[in-house]
């Protein structure tokens, strides 16, 4: 019989190994509690670990940090109108993930939570897709910079990079210069996911006639054919 301080009186348990008779040290309800402890720690580790890796993916899919892991409840609805956008962006995100194509284009003045809903889609398909999320004159300069001598990248590479994920969200669409390389640049990103049947989001605080003028009429074309989708934000700002 052995005593513990702190639990008193215990009796020594034996393990066999290889026909040898071990005794178990230490009082059984210390080992017990100090094993818990262990495995509390170890699960913590384990959920810190898989909250870094969440977050890390969203911030690679260029989803910004604030916004990083919004989902469609961060997006406050005040009006049918409002209402009608939010729905129209679930049934959005819904199709993604089921595989299914068509495009979105998403207009509004500053702050009316363009951005947002866009984050929330990106969110929502995160788990089971690939999304990347990527401001239109980034895209360019992404494309351009392979330009330069000694790049270990091809301009048709950046391409298919941003061609080829399952979904892919185009901000800012209209503050780039608009010129005719830029304008070609965006035709052969979109026109590539056109053919392979890829979602698309186009954000932007131009209606949706001027955007033709900003990207060209083609780009537009593509992502209105088959039911592509529309949300036009005309509320005032939701920035307090």
């Amino acid at each position: 019989m052995n005593t513990c301080e702190i639990h008193g009186a215990f009796e020594s348990k034996f393990i066999e190994l290889l026909g040898t008779r071990i005794e178990q040290k230490g009082c059984p309800r210390c080992n017990e509690i100090e094993q818990a402890e262990k495995e509390r720690q170890e699960m913590a580790i384990r959920v810190e670990r898989s909250v870094r890796a969440r977050i890390e993916r969203r911030l690679s899919a260029g989803i910004s940090e604030r916004n990083c892991g919004k989902s469609f409840s961060e997006w406050h609805t005040e009006g049918p109108e409002q209402h009608h956008a939010l729905d129209i962006a679930k049934a959005f995100a819904a199709n993604v993930i089921n595989g299914g194509s068509g495009n979105l284009i998403i207009c509004g003045s500053v702050g009316t939570g363009k951005t947002l809903l866009a984050s929330a889609i990106c969110e929502a398909v995160i788990a089971k897709k690939t999304c990347r999320m990527i401001r239109v004159i980034d895209l360019v300069r992404k494309i351009k910079e392979t330009w330069a001598r000694g790049s270990d990248i091809s301009e048709q590479q950046v391409i298919d990079q941003f061609a080829s994920v399952d979904l892919l969200v185009l901000d800012e669409v209209g503050i780039q210069f608009g010129t005719d390389t830029e304008k070609l640049f965006m035709f052969d990103v979109i026109d590539l996911r056109y053919q392979r049947n890829l979602p698309t989001v186009l954000i932007s605080n131009l209606a949706v006639e001027d955007i033709a003028n900003a990207v060209g009429s083609r780009v537009v074309d593509r992502l209105r054919e088959n039911g592509g989708k529309y949300i036009a934000m005309k509320w005032d700002s939701k920035r307090k």
